[in-house]
């Protein structure tokens, strides 16, 4: 019943403008409270889904800005501004995306799209071997790639469909891995903070998500190193948080995850994934880490919360 009224109140302010999307409308609009603040929904809500398409209207967002921000990140951002001692608009929310529009995160990610999307053209490799390495691929796995592209001049390939054909052709190698390091879930921040405290050891959290293909890499890549897995193992409390985990919590129906990342928004000010925090006994931010393909970058940051 909830998401029908939801849906029946979209409905008429979309049509009482005559399917035209005015300034003027715009202006008025983004003045009101969203659904998610009325309806006190969580991430995935239908509510949100409806205050996404206001915004991406009045907002003047493209396609690389509506893939970014849909899903968790919106829901990040709302379940901030609701939390907030002050009115919640969409003027606001409109605001905090801006924000995040200029830091350096949203600038990787929107070349990381553009990249993808492109179709290859090796006269212009030096330009996008530039991107490659700032998005974490290494100096070498560039040149393979471009000797790949080479071997094919006459397929016509986005860089995506280039890098997973090339990943494709790779021999398989004997399998050398060294086992990825089980993170504890979660649960409850403030029960970590004590048994950080009784143990007397700083706590660890991994912000993580299932569908985060950096996440993924640095489990495989980064976490796997032994010296890493002996910081984590002999200095901290460690616990990963997913903040697209769908299950939910019998006391109050919300997920889990929207409550991760709640905690990620309210506490770090964050709503980036991966992102690994070192807090200390009290529940006090002594580092964080972002996305690194480095090993050394990555010890360096463990050893800031070393006792």
């Amino acid at each position: 019943m909830k998401t029908t009224t939801i849906l029946l109140s979209y409905i008429i302010i979309s049509t009482t403008s005559c399917g035209q999307s005015n300034s003027a409308d715009c202006e008025k609009t983004l003045d009101r409270i969203p659904y998610f603040a009325t309806h006190n929904a969580a991430a995935a809500n239908d509510s949100v889904l409806i205050d996404f398409k206001i915004l991406k209207e009045c907002g003047q967002l493209d396609s690389i800005d509506r893939e970014l921000i849909n899903g968790p990140m919106l829901g990040s951002i709302m379940v901030r501004q609701a939390t907030q001692d002050k009115k919640v608009t969409y003027r606001s929310v409109l605001e905090s995306i801006n924000e995040f529009k200029k830091t350096a995160d949203y600038k990787r990610f929107r070349e990381a799209k553009i990249l993808e999307n492109k179709i290859v053209n090796i006269s212009d490799w030096e330009k996008d071997k530039q991107l490659l390495l700032s998005l974490g691929v290494s100096e070498s796995e560039t040149e393979s790639l471009k000797e790949f592209i080479l071997m094919h001049p006459k397929e016509k390939m986005t860089y995506k469909e280039a890098y997973m054909s090339y990943m494709a052709s790779k021999p398989k190698e004997p399998s050398i891995e060294t086992a990825r390091l089980k993170f504890t879930d979660l649960g409850n921040f403030e029960n970590a903070v004590k048994l950080g405290k009784l143990s007397k050891k700083n706590i660890l959290i991994y912000f993580t998500c299932y569908a985060c293909v950096n996440a993924r890499k640095m489990e495989d890549n980064v976490l796997t190193n032994v010296e890493i897995k002996d910081l984590i193992t002999n200095n901290y409390l460690y616990y990963s948080a997913y903040v697209d985990d769908k299950t939910r919590d019998p006391n109050d129906n919300l997920t889990i995850g929207s409550k991760y990342m709640k905690l990620q928004a309210e506490k770090f000010k964050s709503n980036y994934q991966p992102q690994f925090v070192i807090v200390d006994e009290n529940g006090e931010i002594i580092a964080t880490q972002n996305y690194t393909s480095k090993t050394d970058e990555f010890i360096e940051f463990l050893k800031k919360g070393r006792k």
